[in-house]
């Protein structure tokens, strides 16, 4: 499994993922009714429960949640797939947090495709 892990954490290495993609991704959200056309993905926090921990227990007590956590960033495509997925990180830290120390930010701009001649490609966070 972690020879795979690389595929989930670094957009780089999706020899698929390409504007062609893209394009395919944001007029299918846009088929269904978003204002925008170049929305290709979104963004999603998710927080799985655990048990208290021994040690360092306020580190994964999520008080918005109300309970021991981890939590995982992933952005997912309208399809399901998702192309990246980060995490585990303390069920504390907030989900804005997480996005800054996660270098998903980064790893989108490096990623030639996004920034093209006509269009900027983005992906949309909840704000659940």
């Amino acid at each position: 499994m972690e020879e795979h892990a690389v595929l989930l954490n670094n957009l780089n290495s999706l020899q698929w993922f390409n504007r062609e993609k893209l394009e395919y991704y944001a007029q299918a959200i846009h088929n269904k009714g978003a204002p925008m056309n170049n929305c290709w993905g979104f963004i999603d926090g998710t927080a799985r429960k655990i048990c208290r921990p021994s040690e360092n227990q306020e580190e994964y007590y999520s008080g918005h949640k109300r309970y021991h956590c981890i939590k995982f960033q992933s952005i997912i495509c309208p399809d399901g797939i998702i192309v990246s997925l980060k995490g585990a990180y303390p069920g504390r830290r907030h989900d804005a947090r997480i996005f800054r120390e996660s270098g998903i930010s980064e790893e989108l701009v490096q990623k030639t495709c996004f920034d093209t001649d006509d269009l900027f490609y983005l992906v949309i966070k909840d704000m659940g």
